[in-house]
């Protein structure tokens, strides 16, 4: 009999870290489940540490050479068997409720397409960058469940007013195989970018119509030192890191969309994934267009102020992006002088209890990897060994129909663009 989850974790040369990301796989109070490790390494470390385990649950799964990142995903998510699937990184961790809870909800309220909740964010006290080391944000301690049609949220993620991890990201997501399959059919492959897990959110948030967002978190975004997006934007000397995620995916041919600026800031990836789902799946849908000077503004206000050389080439890939549109060339270069940036902070400026969401500063207790963390957010939750009681959760399905689930337009699937490479400190997106 086929599992009901599937929990896909590709790997690259990460077997330090992901030790504990298993461990956290393994600790969970729940049966119905598998576990792919997609071990795209170059050494046998990865090989060596899931026979150590030497759990039947595990399924290995190696490539026959090294792929890019998407590449090693779709592998993976093509690799696994359960009815619901989501992938988690190799310095993530599944929190110990996590399965028991969305086998629960899914029971309750029927064949939805996707469960999505809200992630909290760990920094490893590996970072390289110490400051912002050994922290954890975002942990929210409301129960609450709600049904979702996603469309919506589509909706204002292309006004720039959700980031991607408000739609069904399968980094924060169960998505139901009958959504994977649907999305291979309409372009060939679930993972038409290189950033994979933020493409996801778009392209999933497009099929997805019957969904669940749970305020809880399920899975803590662990950042290492072994992040790529860390690498890319604070970490110079992590520069092998960004070497290899470059040099994989130019073989591979992934490259920015032309449309977009040809080099990294904070908000490149969001803008190249969306315009990537969109030419796969919803290019001919205006009710989805995004707002450009939405998303310029946002290129523009995250551009840092030094050094002056790197200010100045980002502002010029900006403008080249928009130079055949003379109106909002205009408009971009008549923005009003931002006093002085600096990259967006990791990490909390304060901590302790922000409305329902709590942060703190992990270095100070008893925490040294994602599995102590995801054992203090079930802690902190109120993890009592039992399903969560939802106080505000949806009607019960016996009370009231779901939404009709509505088959998407047959999509204008455009070949992926071609441009140069590049990877992101994905600020709650680290790559794997």
């Amino acid at each position: 009999m086929l599992p009901l989850f599937s929990i896909v974790v590709p790997t690259r040369n990460r077997a330090d870290t992901l030790r504990y990301t298993l461990q956290t796989c393994l600790e969970q109070d729940y049966d119905d489940y598998e576990i792919v490790v997609c071990d795209n390494s170059d050494n046998d470390a990865t090989a060596k540490l899931v026979g150590e385990i030497a759990q039947v649950r595990i399924k290995y799964v190696k490539p026959p050479e090294a792929l890019a990142m998407s590449a090693n995903w779709e592998l993976g998510v093509r690799s696994a068997q359960g009815r619901y699937v989501t992938v988690l990184g190799d310095d993530d961790g599944l929190c110990p409720y996590a399965l028991r809870e969305a086998a629960a909800l899914i029971a309750r309220y029927g064949d939805i397409d996707a469960l999505r909740w809200g992630r909290c964010i760990y920094t490893w006290p590996s970072l390289r960058v110490a400051r912002w080391a050994n922290r954890l944000w975002g942990v929210n301690l409301v129960k609450s469940v709600e049904r979702v049609d996603m469309h919506e949220r589509l909706k204002l993620a292309a006004k720039i007013e959700v980031m991607p991890d408000a739609l069904p990201m399968i980094y924060c997501s169960f998505v139901n195989r009958r959504m994977l399959e649907q999305l291979r059919e309409l372009t060939g492959q679930v993972f038409g970018h290189r950033i994979p897990d933020i493409y996801s959110a778009y392209a999933i948030g497009f099929l997805a119509r019957n969904c669940l967002d749970l305020a809880v978190p399920l899975s803590v975004a662990g950042i290492s030192h072994n992040s790529n997006g860390m690498a890319q934007l604070y970490d110079p000397d992590a520069k092998e890191i960004v070497e290899d995620f470059t040099k994989l995916n130019s073989r591979a041919g992934l490259a920015f969309h032309p449309e977009v600026p040809q080099e990294d800031t904070i908000w490149t990836p969001i803008h190249d994934a969306y315009l990537s789902a969109r030419d796969r799946l919803f290019r001919n849908d205006p009710e989805f267009d995004l707002d450009l000077r939405a998303i310029l503004l946002q290129h523009r206000n995250s551009i840092p102020s030094n050094p002056e050389e790197r200010r100045h080439r980002l502002i010029e890939a900006v403008r080249a992006s928009i130079a055949h549109d003379a109106e909002l060339l205009a408009w971009f270069d008549a923005l009003p002088p931002r006093g002085d940036v600096d990259w967006a902070e990791l990490t909390p400026t304060s901590f302790g209890l922000h409305g329902t969401s709590l942060s703190l500063d992990t270095s100070r207790i008893n925490v040294a990897n994602i599995l102590d963390v995801v054992r203090l957010v079930g802690a902190l939750v109120g993890d009592d060994g039992h399903p969560f009681h939802y106080p505000a959760a949806v009607p019960d399905p016996a009370a009231q129909e779901p939404p009709a689930v509505v088959e998407p337009p047959v999509p204008s699937i455009a070949p992926p663009p071609s441009a140069s490479h590049r990877s992101w400190l994905r600020r709650l997106w680290p790559s794997r």
